[in-house]
């Protein structure tokens, strides 16, 4: 079998690969880009089929034009592009089995830049597995890339903040939801975390944004409450919550039930972290960010030498850090790959750096807060 040479293979082609294989190709870089789905922009960006896409689009202007100057710089011959692929081997630091479609393949680079995402994490309870249950990352992928609604009347229960995402997202769709059911409901937090909270920029602003979709649809917010089951038959009925006391038990003479057709939940995300343990890279644990992540340095390399993770593969912290980490990770990768930083980069390392500590913060403020 021929083995492909490259400088850099990103895996992944969300907003971190896509920044990361856009930085390095503007180097010079001989960039293979590998993505499991079959168009490119992971889950923020994600792109509906035109077959059978029908919905409204719940992308922003700004969002779209983002999206569009990412793809504009992997325009390139510089970058191929391998949609609707899977890595499943990466081995001799670092050559990857490649599964695409029918064919297989194998690409040998001297840098790797993984930026495989997040995924759901959800804890099981009595009827989670009914027909109707779906978690927070589903009903976005049912929403964004398939245009398919929800049977409502929609549960939207768990952790997190992309619980407001995805309750606000429905709103917008036209999906009636019941109530957004949060388990946490540390208020004094917000004053604690406020210096934290006020670096977030442009993310403060869309967390009010969802927090006002859903006070104009008079969406309730159950704060302090979670879900002790789901009921139904052949599929999804009811969903009986309660209140969580001090001492972390359900104060089940206050529980109530609420009539549902579908059940979105989900507490937080965690890494992808398959392909990371492949190379035996290193994780710290980080009950507060997911469980177990990547230790990395402020180049985005891991403890093996060469291997770049960036976005919410490595450290879940949203669409924002992602974009940087990819930055810094494509600059990093294709400069370890042999290939001289421009000036343009150099300076572009020092801006994000700085923003990346920023975000940083704001992101340990939602930790505590949730």
């Amino acid at each position: 079998m021929t083995i492909e040479e490259v400088d850099i293979a990103v895996i992944g082609a969300g907003a971190a690969g896509l920044s990361a294989a856009g930085e390095a190709a503007k180097l010079g870089a001989k960039v293979a880009l590998v993505d499991d789905n079959q168009h490119p922009g992971g889950q923020y960006f994600r792109q509906p089929s035109p077959k059978n896409y029908t919905g409204t689009s719940l992308i922003s202007e700004r969002d779209r034009a983002r999206f569009a100057a990412l793809l504009k710089k992997i325009d390139t011959p510089l970058v191929k592009y391998y949609p609707g692929a899977t890595v499943w081997d990466i081995h001799d630091r670092f050559t990857i089995g490649l599964a695409d479609g029918e064919r297989s393949r194998r690409i040998r680079s001297s840098a790797i830049v993984i930026a495989a995402g997040a995924i759901d994490q959800v804890y099981p309870f009595p009827g989670w597995t009914l027909p109707g249950v779906i978690t927070a990352g589903g009903s976005q992928n049912l929403i964004k890339g398939m245009g398919v609604a929800p049977v409502a009347p929609v549960v939207v229960a768990g952790n997190g903040p992309l619980l407001l995402v995805a309750a606000a997202n429905l709103v917008v769709a036209g999906v009636q939801v019941a109530a957004v059911v949060e388990a946490s409901n540390q208020s004094w937090s917000l004053f604690r975390q406020a210096g934290n909270l006020i670096r977030g920029g442009s993310n403060l602003g869309l967390a009010m944004k969802y927090l006002r979709t859903l006070h104009k649809a008079k969406i309730p917010l159950l704060r302090g409450y979670a879900v002790m089951s789901a009921n139904g038959g052949a599929c999804l009925e009811s969903v009986d919550v309660a209140p969580i006391s001090r001492d972390g038990k359900f104060e089940r003479t206050r529980a109530h039930r609420i009539a549902a057709k579908t059940m979105v939940t989900g507490m937080g995300l965690t890494p992808s972290l398959e392909l990371p343990r492949l190379l035996g890279i290193e994780e710290v644990e980080m009950p507060l960010r997911g469980g177990a992540n990547i230790a990395r340095d402020e180049k985005m390399m891991s403890r093996v030498q060469g291997a770049f993770v960036a976005g919410d593969g490595g450290s879940i912290g949203g669409v924002e850090l992602s974009l940087i980490e990819g930055r810094i990770a494509g600059i990093n990768a294709a400069n370890y790959a042999g290939i001289v930083m421009s000036k343009s980069s150099e300076a572009s390392l020092i801006r994000d750096r700085s923003v990346h500590k920023r975000l940083c913060k704001f992101r340990t403020g939602l930790e505590y807060i949730f």
